[in-house]
């Protein structure tokens, strides 16, 4: 199985398993983040994995992956993208995170671009960056 696609189900289930981020996005019973596409009407705030990118690493006798997700944080100004990123980075910058099949070495959250989409609200994409190796 690819690294960034056991990584992607790994951040659903980090992202959504945070009582904090839940709160802050006012949807306690319900899912903060969301894989892929986005529910028709779903109200700010709320978190997205969008794009990924994958690359082989390593030496002659160890392999590994890095990869790259950006994770979309939409939010009704700046200040909530902001706060949203802070969560993020919280339950992910440095942190172990369980993906099947793979070892994390490093996961780190590298950036975060903030701006106004063409509909009024606040958008940040973060860059959260792996590497791994194959193995439990």
């Amino acid at each position: 199985m690819s690294a960034i696609w056991s990584l992607n189900v790994a951040l659903g289930g980090a992202l959504n398993g945070d009582d904090l981020l839940k709160d802050f996005t006012q949807k306690p019973d319900g899912p903060a983040f969301f894989d892929g596409q986005t529910p028709i009407g779903i109200v700010i705030p709320y978190i997205r994995i969008g794009e990924s990118t994958e690359s082989r690493w390593g030496t002659f006798n160890t392999p590994g992956h890095t990869g790259v997700e950006r994770i979309h944080l939409w939010g009704s100004d700046k200040g909530s993208v902001a706060q949203m990123y802070g969560h993020v980075e919280r339950i992910l910058h440095l942190k172990k995170i369980d993906v099947e099949g793979h070892r994390i070495l490093l996961g780190t959250t590298r950036m975060m671009d903030s701006f106004r989409d063409p509909g009024g609200n606040w958008h940040g994409i973060v860059a959260y960056e792996v590497i791994t190796r194959p193995g439990a």
